[in-house]
Protein backbone atom coordinates (compact mmCIF):
# COMPACT_ATOMS: atom_id res chain seq x y z
CA UNK A 1 0.00 0.00 0.00
CA UNK A 2 1.31 3.54 -0.91
CA UNK A 3 1.51 6.08 1.96
CA UNK A 4 -0.09 9.37 1.04
CA UNK A 5 2.17 12.25 0.44
CA UNK A 6 2.64 16.00 -0.17
CA UNK A 7 2.99 16.54 -3.94
CA UNK A 8 5.05 18.39 -5.33
CA UNK A 9 4.79 22.21 -5.69
CA UNK A 10 3.15 23.85 -9.11
CA UNK A 11 3.72 26.67 -11.08
CA UNK A 12 0.49 29.62 -11.22
CA UNK A 13 -0.40 30.11 -14.69
CA UNK A 14 -2.98 31.98 -15.23
CA UNK A 15 -4.69 33.34 -19.07
CA UNK A 16 -6.16 36.53 -19.37
CA UNK A 17 -9.02 37.31 -21.95
CA UNK A 18 -9.61 40.95 -22.44
CA UNK A 19 -10.28 43.97 -24.75
CA UNK A 20 -9.31 46.69 -23.14
CA UNK A 21 -5.40 46.98 -22.52
CA UNK A 22 -5.97 49.62 -19.16
CA UNK A 23 -8.17 47.19 -17.77
CA UNK A 24 -5.36 44.28 -18.43
CA UNK A 25 -2.69 46.47 -16.63
CA UNK A 26 -4.97 46.93 -13.71
CA UNK A 27 -5.54 43.25 -13.73
CA UNK A 28 -2.25 42.01 -13.86
CA UNK A 29 -1.00 44.54 -11.15
CA UNK A 30 -3.51 43.08 -9.13
CA UNK A 31 -2.61 39.61 -9.44
CA UNK A 32 1.34 41.05 -8.79
CA UNK A 33 -0.08 42.07 -5.07
CA UNK A 34 -1.62 38.89 -4.57
CA UNK A 35 0.66 36.32 -6.02
CA UNK A 36 4.06 38.14 -6.71
CA UNK A 37 6.23 38.48 -9.45
CA UNK A 38 5.72 37.39 -12.81
CA UNK A 39 8.06 35.00 -13.72
CA UNK A 40 7.35 34.31 -17.27
CA UNK A 41 4.82 36.88 -19.70
CA UNK A 42 3.66 34.55 -22.33
CA UNK A 43 2.23 34.97 -25.73
CA UNK A 44 -0.70 37.18 -26.12
CA UNK A 45 -3.32 35.63 -29.24
CA UNK A 46 -5.86 36.84 -30.68
CA UNK A 47 -9.02 35.01 -29.10
CA UNK A 48 -10.41 33.58 -32.60
CA UNK A 49 -11.65 30.17 -30.98
CA UNK A 50 -15.10 30.76 -30.15
CA UNK A 51 -17.54 33.78 -29.54
CA UNK A 52 -19.02 32.70 -26.19
CA UNK A 53 -17.11 35.87 -24.86
CA UNK A 54 -18.47 38.22 -27.21
CA UNK A 55 -21.60 38.59 -25.87
CA UNK A 56 -20.56 40.17 -22.33
CA UNK A 57 -16.65 41.64 -22.91
CA UNK A 58 -16.80 42.40 -26.66
CA UNK A 59 -15.08 41.36 -30.11
CA UNK A 60 -11.63 41.34 -30.94
CA UNK A 61 -10.69 39.76 -27.78
CA UNK A 62 -7.11 39.14 -27.03
CA UNK A 63 -5.70 36.24 -24.32
CA UNK A 64 -2.16 36.88 -22.63
CA UNK A 65 -0.72 34.17 -20.64
CA UNK A 66 1.55 34.39 -17.21
CA UNK A 67 3.37 32.28 -15.26
CA UNK A 68 4.34 33.58 -11.37
CA UNK A 69 7.35 32.98 -9.67
CA UNK A 70 6.10 31.58 -6.56
CA UNK A 71 5.79 28.09 -6.90
CA UNK A 72 2.17 27.33 -5.39
CA UNK A 73 0.46 24.29 -3.32
CA UNK A 74 -1.96 22.48 -5.65
CA UNK A 75 -4.98 22.72 -3.22
CA UNK A 76 -4.90 26.26 -2.68
CA UNK A 77 -6.40 26.38 -6.70
CA UNK A 78 -10.00 26.99 -5.24
CA UNK A 79 -8.66 29.84 -3.23
CA UNK A 80 -6.83 31.21 -5.73
CA UNK A 81 -10.24 30.67 -8.49
CA UNK A 82 -12.15 32.45 -5.84
CA UNK A 83 -9.40 36.25 -5.83
CA UNK A 84 -9.89 35.78 -9.45
CA UNK A 85 -13.44 35.61 -9.60
CA UNK A 86 -13.86 38.73 -7.03
CA UNK A 87 -11.06 40.29 -9.44
CA UNK A 88 -13.68 39.72 -12.36
CA UNK A 89 -16.78 41.34 -10.31
CA UNK A 90 -14.33 43.68 -8.85
CA UNK A 91 -13.77 45.60 -12.66
CA UNK A 92 -17.38 44.08 -14.03
CA UNK A 93 -19.52 47.00 -15.74
CA UNK A 94 -23.41 46.62 -15.89
CA UNK A 95 -23.81 43.56 -14.47
CA UNK A 96 -21.10 41.89 -17.49
CA UNK A 97 -17.57 40.66 -16.96
CA UNK A 98 -14.98 42.74 -18.94
CA UNK A 99 -12.25 41.01 -18.05
CA UNK A 100 -11.71 37.13 -18.01
CA UNK A 101 -9.05 35.78 -15.33
CA UNK A 102 -8.56 32.01 -16.04
CA UNK A 103 -6.22 30.63 -13.25
CA UNK A 104 -4.05 27.27 -13.44
CA UNK A 105 -1.41 25.52 -12.63
CA UNK A 106 1.46 23.26 -14.03
CA UNK A 107 3.32 20.59 -12.91
CA UNK A 108 6.06 18.03 -14.86
CA UNK A 109 3.26 16.20 -15.73
CA UNK A 110 -0.05 18.40 -16.37
CA UNK A 111 -1.95 21.44 -17.03
CA UNK A 112 -4.77 22.05 -15.05
CA UNK A 113 -7.14 24.99 -14.87
CA UNK A 114 -9.66 25.85 -12.15
CA UNK A 115 -13.32 26.53 -12.80
CA UNK A 116 -16.50 27.64 -11.17
CA UNK A 117 -18.71 25.12 -13.74
CA UNK A 118 -19.71 21.79 -13.48
CA UNK A 119 -18.68 19.67 -16.27
CA UNK A 120 -19.10 15.57 -16.34
CA UNK A 121 -15.23 16.07 -17.12
CA UNK A 122 -14.13 18.48 -14.14
CA UNK A 123 -13.58 17.09 -10.91
CA UNK A 124 -14.85 18.65 -7.67
CA UNK A 125 -12.29 20.31 -5.14
CA UNK A 126 -13.76 22.25 -2.60
CA UNK A 127 -15.72 25.24 -2.65
CA UNK A 128 -17.74 25.38 -5.59
CA UNK A 129 -14.52 24.94 -7.46
CA UNK A 130 -13.86 22.47 -10.00
CA UNK A 131 -10.58 20.83 -11.51
CA UNK A 132 -10.38 20.56 -15.12
CA UNK A 133 -7.19 18.77 -16.48
CA UNK A 134 -6.17 20.72 -19.76
CA UNK A 135 -2.65 19.22 -20.89
CA UNK A 136 -0.41 15.61 -20.22
CA UNK A 137 3.56 16.37 -20.96
CA UNK A 138 5.00 13.18 -22.22
CA UNK A 139 7.99 11.82 -23.46
CA UNK A 140 6.85 13.05 -26.97
CA UNK A 141 5.72 16.66 -25.63
CA UNK A 142 2.52 17.94 -24.62
CA UNK A 143 -0.32 15.68 -25.31
CA UNK A 144 -4.20 17.50 -25.74
CA UNK A 145 -6.84 15.83 -23.81
CA UNK A 146 -10.93 14.81 -24.90
CA UNK A 147 -11.51 18.61 -23.91
CA UNK A 148 -8.63 20.68 -24.60
CA UNK A 149 -9.68 24.21 -25.11
CA UNK A 150 -8.21 25.67 -28.52
CA UNK A 151 -6.13 28.13 -26.93
CA UNK A 152 -3.94 25.84 -25.07
CA UNK A 153 -3.39 23.58 -28.57
CA UNK A 154 -1.65 27.31 -29.50
CA UNK A 155 2.11 26.56 -30.69
CA UNK A 156 2.81 29.84 -29.10
CA UNK A 157 0.70 28.84 -25.53
CA UNK A 158 2.34 25.26 -25.64
CA UNK A 159 5.88 26.87 -26.22
CA UNK A 160 5.38 28.92 -23.08
CA UNK A 161 4.31 26.51 -20.98
CA UNK A 162 7.21 24.53 -22.03
CA UNK A 163 9.32 27.52 -20.83
CA UNK A 164 7.16 27.50 -17.67
CA UNK A 165 7.80 23.47 -16.95
CA UNK A 166 11.71 24.24 -17.50
CA UNK A 167 11.49 26.27 -14.41
CA UNK A 168 10.18 23.54 -12.17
Amino acid sequence: MAEPQQPDKAKLIIGILYLDEQLLARTLYSLVQHFGPIEINGPTIQFTFTNYYEEEIGKNLKKIFVAFAQSINRDVLPSIKKFTNDLEKKFSFDNKRRINIDPGYLTEHQVVLASAKEHPYRIYLSDGIYAQLILVYTKTGWVFVEKTFADYQNEEVLEFLLQVRKTL
